[in-house]
């Protein structure tokens, strides 16, 4: 991968000479402009891209980010804007070379290790549903009923008599829409209803009401009182005057101007309280027929605990607490994300334990490498080219904010931005960076409530001070807060950039990291309870019948089955809770904890057991042989009860030759 990177001093407001930043280990070109937003600029782009066969060109400003996309004759997503002007150049003053180098250096292992965005089709039919609750309403559904096949929903204060014949039409008011883009399911409240569609504007109905509760377009008012002399008069059968509610269904949602109904922002519902018919009408049609939308997600369904054999359901972390409600399972019991409605913020990846689900770009393999970058000194090699190494993992509200920041002032201090999403951040990239040799890791914006862990942990271990959580709402004197972190940021002495890290998976990257870092400040880290963790610890009582069912239904291995045992591995336990449904006996207990001296596998139960009265081998637990023998008790048979409790001591082999001898030895 060749990669170029174009940087400007924006007709030298930015005090940077070709020198200081020259020579990045990994950038294969880098060219210094005194106005990249000029023609002038783009064309040395156009020429080095064309010389130096590039792959990917970094532009280290982002006002000519439409020109840029249009113009190169490279794939838009090979065309990347990274406003080191604002974030490192402009506020970082004599040490702007440093952090420029540092987080371009980062930037580019980012691309290195990202996979691209897959492109998935989203197959779509042109049904649409259009609640109108107005003559102009109505207007827009039938000049919509030319491009697609229109259901529409009208209002009380709708005039039948303006709607063109060729519409489907269906009276009431919207109760609830459930479903996505493609699958709306529509629920219609139709109380004392008549029928357009059967309706022939007789007006019988209107007449013979004593309570006039008929209005001239047709609705049935709450004056009704149910004397059913409409419903005897009608000659078409079309007024019902009992409450029922309809479900229609449709690919797209239309929701007219002053309705009663409130709408989400969903994809695939519009409504005209917020969106002007010429948007609407324009989103509808590009969708019309199905199109194309990226994947930003990496996703491992078949390490996925939710639900496990027998269809019991397990984990449900990231179901429960996806703020889009944007994952759920599918009818072939699979995990299921909807890519119209996630917003890619990364809080499924902070909470599975197994690492199911990754946001690309952004796991913890990536960030961490970006650390390894960040404490590198100018020459590509570990070491210190800064007082202190600093890193900020920004939501985007605040990585924004920061190049606000960078705009104002050219005092800033030289904290090193990695803009990944707040919520994403996870356990290990927090232990992970530190134990590396970070000296403060901030995280800026909402996190995870699982992150907390972190915190605990470094409490326990001294090394609290290595971490600062600033509050989403907490974006007031940014400026003084980050130069308060800075300044009292201790000197970090672990310095831990082995790349022997065997797996960036949640759970097992996480103990990694806390292990090492409790064997480098020498504390013992033990107990954790009263966590919101993925952690268990679990017991069995003599109820146990050794029949393996907890052991066949864990996702991670956690339970073993040997001959005559069940062994536990604590740190592989994600406190999934189908062992404890799977158990026939409910003799299974499980307690929420975390226990760092007693992660490793033990044996839990061990049963005692019946030995074969013929050969002598161990063949059943003595309280499988009660379960079984209670379940015999009073049963009828081949054989009396007692001789059927005989046979029972005997195992699979030799069984049948005792039973064959025992029934042969009865008929002689």
């Amino acid at each position: 991968m060749k990669i170029g990177l174009f940087l400007c001093n924006c007709k030298n407001l930015v005090e940077i000479k070709y020198k200081d930043i020259k020579g990045i280990e990994g950038i294969d070109v880098v060219e210094l402009s005194e106005n990249l937003c000029s023609e002038d600029g783009k064309n040395t782009v156009k020429k080095d891209i064309e010389r130096n066969d590039l792959d990917h060109v970094i532009i280290g400003c982002p006002y000519p980010k439409d020109d840029y996309k249009t113009e190169l004759e490279l794939e838009p997503n090979k065309i990347h804007f990274l406003d080191v002007r604002d974030l490192t150049l402009i506020p970082h003053g004599e040490k702007s070379h440093k952090t420029t180098k540092k987080l371009v250096r980062a930037y580019k292992k980012k691309l290195e290790l990202t996979e691209p965005d897959e492109e998935v089709d989203v197959e779509l039919g042109d049904r649409l549903i259009f609640y109108a609750t107005s003559s102009s309403d109505v207007v827009l559904a039938e000049l919509l009923s030319d491009l697609f096949e229109v259901k529409l929903v009208i209002g009380k204060d709708v005039d039948e008599k303006i709607i063109e014949s060729r519409l489907d039409v269906y009276k009431g008011q919207i109760n609830k829409i459930n479903g996505d883009l493609g699958d709306f399911r529509v629920e219609i409240n139709q109380n004392r209803n008549i029928d357009f569609n059967k309706c022939n504007d007789c007006g019988k109905c209107k007449i013979i009401c004593p309570q006039n509760a008929i209005s001239d377009n047709l609705f049935i008012g709450d004056e009704c009182d149910d004397c059913v002399k409409c419903l005897e008069s009608c000659p078409t059968n079309a007024i019902t005057l009992e409450d029922k509610k309809v479900t229609l269904r449709a690919d797209q949602v239309v929701v007219g101007e002053k309705t009663e109904y409130e709408t989400k922002d969903q994809f695939g519902i519009y409504d005209l309280d917020k969106q002007n018919a010429y948007k609407v009408i324009k989103e509808a049609l590009s969708k019309r027929n199905g199109y194309s939308t990226l994947n930003k997600l990496d996703i491992k369904r078949d390490k996925c605990a939710a639900i496990g054999m027998g269809d019991l359901e397990g984990c449900s972390l990231c179901i429960d607490e996806c703020p889009e409600n944007a994952i759920s399972i599918s009818s072939e019991n699979k995990i299921e994300f909807n890519l119209l409605e996630c917003n890619y913020c990364g809080l499924c990846q902070s909470l599975c334990p197994l690492s199911v689900v990754e946001v690309k770009g952004s796991n913890n393999e990536i960030v961490l490498s970006q650390v390894d970058e960040v404490l590198k000194d100018n020459t590509g090699f570990f070491g210190s080219s800064l007082k202190k190494n600093v890193v900020i993992f920004s939501s985007p509200d605040y990585y924004e904010e920061l190049i606000s920041l960078g705009k104002e002032t050219r005092d800033l201090p030289p904290v090193i931005p990695l803009k990944t999403s707040s919520k994403a951040i996870t356990n290990s990239m927090v232990l992970g960076s530190i134990l590396k040799g970070i000296d403060k890791v901030i995280v800026a914006g909402e996190v995870s409530n699982r992150l907390l862990l972190s915190k605990k942990i470094l409490e326990k271990l001294d090394l609290e001070e290595h971490l600062k959580i600033i509050d989403k709402q907490n974006k007031d004197n940014l400026r003084e807060k980050l130069w308060d972190i800075y300044n009292s940021a201790p000197k970090n002495s672990l310095k831990n950039t082995s790349k022997e890290i065997k797996s960036f998976e949640n759970r097992s990257s996480f103990i990694n990291f806390s292990q090492k870092l409790s064997k480098e400040t020498g504390t013992d880290l033990g107990e954790f309870e009263e966590i919101e963790q993925p952690f268990a610890v679990i017991s069995i009582d003599d109820g146990c019948t050794l029949c393996g069912a907890c052991v066949n239904v864990c996702p991670t291995e956690a339970l073993r089955k040997y001959k005559k045992e069940i062994s536990f591995k604590h740190e592989d336990c994600i406190n999934c809770g189908l062992c404890e449904k799977a158990c026939p006996e409910d003799c299974l207990e499980i307690e929420q904890k975390l226990d760092f001296n007693d992660l490793k596998e033990k044996e839990i139960w061990k049963a005692e057991m019946i030995r074969c009265k013929n050969c002598g081998k161990p063949f059943m637990s003595k309280s499988a042989f009660k379960r079984v023998k209670d379940k015999l008790n009073g049963k009828k048979g081949v054989f009396q009860e007692n001789e059927r409790l005989e046979v029972m001591k005997y195992c699979e082999e030799c069984k049948s030759k005792v039973a064959l001898e025992k029934i042969l030895g009865d008929k002689k």
